[in-house]
């Protein structure tokens, strides 16, 4: 969020983020809510809340898209951390997240899925599938 002014002045959009978290986000115009819609052109995004890594966290996901963007919510062989939930409230949430329709393609805040693919090779090494995973993921970090 910390360019949030600067883009809008740029481009005059509209800043829109969770209820919940909008002391935090600079310039918010639109507080959202898990249950509301918004949009970005003719593009409407149904609003899940998805507490845990922060109370207020919230995905967006764009049923005619079949995407959904998640936040720090969920990554690639990993969640979020707990900062302000607990981890019931993260649990419920990535249920929620698992609810989305299989070919929904996920979108992730940042980028972790290297490292979570260290930890998650330690604790299932037998595991043929993770571990060519754990090769592909590699070989395309090595490719930038």
């Amino acid at each position: 969020v910390g360019g949030n002014l600067k883009i809008k002045q740029a481009s005059g959009c509209k800043i829109i983020g969770p209820s919940g978290e909008a002391e935090k986000i600079p310039g918010i115009q639109f507080k959202a809510n898990g249950g509301d819609t918004v949009s970005l052109g003719g593009i409407v995004a149904k609003v899940i809340d998805v507490p845990g890594h922060t109370l207020g966290h919230i995905a967006y996901y764009l049923v005619s898209e079949d995407v959904a963007f998640v936040g720090d919510a969920l990554f690639a062989l990993g969640c979020g951390r707990v900062f302000e939930g607990d981890p019931a409230m993260l649990w419920g949430s990535l249920f929620r997240l698992k609810g989305l329709p299989p070919e929904t393609a996920v979108y992730c805040a940042h980028e972790y899925t290297q490292s979570n693919a260290k930890f998650a090779i330690t604790t299932d090494p037998e595991n043929a599938a993770l571990r060519e995973y754990v090769a592909e993921v590699d070989e395309m970090r090595a490719r930038g």
